[in-house]
């Protein structure tokens, strides 16, 4: 008896457990009060079929069964952006492994990164009211990406980025993904933002930088060329019409350097 109470108890742990891990990752996003309601259905059928109303168990669950369908058709973009946030989750393992076996040394000179390239191109594109959208990875794959755009293995210039970004370029129209001190790609193409995050006067840039940071934990910095004005997305922070002093402030604190 006593095996089967102390099943019963690991039993319930997990369960708890694991439907708080995933409320964790909904709690903030239009799934909430959905998987609340499924979560409060499921509850309520196991208490029902435990008093022994069989019939009322099965009506409560053929309503838990349509939730779970409404979920999977209804929601179906945010449950993409979850599911693309979840897939980081072996990159970050890998990445730990990683460190574990690199050198101190290794590690100061990976952390090392030099902004005041792209500074410097952002400083000169605003006196000239050219705009360009930056996207610098962490540990989110970009390489899905990257790959829509035009590959490339470049150490950061400020003038190889002027150039990207310049009007009569092939490559000015989509945005610059930046890794390890690395211009991977030119050209890439974005998801553009579905939600109501920021103004509607806002261009295509400003939506598909959004559009990425809610996929993956990249930093999106968005040039106006209308205004000159920077815009910078991380995380779940958008900040508009920030300075360059800032930015570089910003992103010293993102990289822990």
């Amino acid at each position: 008896m006593w095996i089967g109470d102390w099943t019963l108890l690991v039993d319930v742990f997990l369960v708890v457990l694991l439907l708080a891990i995933a409320f964790f990752y909904v709690r903030r996003t239009v799934l909430a009060n959905l998987y609340l309601l499924i979560i409060a259905l499921f509850l309520l059928s196991e208490i029902v079929e435990f008093v022994g109303f069989r019939l009322f168990s099965d009506l409560i669950g053929w309503g838990l069964q349509l939730a779970v369908i409404a979920l999977l058709i209804v929601f179906q973009p945010e449950l993409r952006k979850l599911f693309l946030r979840f897939s980081s989750i072996d990159m970050r393992l890998k990445n730990w492994f990683n460190r574990r076996k690199i050198s101190a040394k290794r590690q100061k000179m990976e952390k090392e990164i030099n902004w005041e390239p792209v500074i410097t191109a952002i400083q000169n594109m605003q006196s000239e009211r050219i705009g360009a959208i930056f996207i610098i990875a962490r540990k989110s794959p970009l390489s899905y990406y990257a790959e829509s755009g035009v590959l490339m293995d470049a150490q950061i210039n400020a003038r190889l980025l002027e150039s990207i970004f310049q009007p009569q370029s092939p490559l000015h129209d989509g945005a610059v993904i930046i890794k390890n001190n690395r211009i991977v790609s030119a050209s890439a193409i974005l998801p553009v933002s579905e939600g109501q995050a920021i103004s509607g006067r806002k261009g295509l840039r400003h939506r598909a930088a959004i559009g990425l940071v809610e996929r993956t934990d990249a930093i999106a910095i968005v040039l106006s060329e209308e205004t000159g004005k920077l815009f910078l997305a991380h995380d779940e922070y958008i900040e508009e019409d920030i300075s360059v002093e800032s930015l570089r402030k910003r992103l010293k604190l993102l990289f822990d350097i």
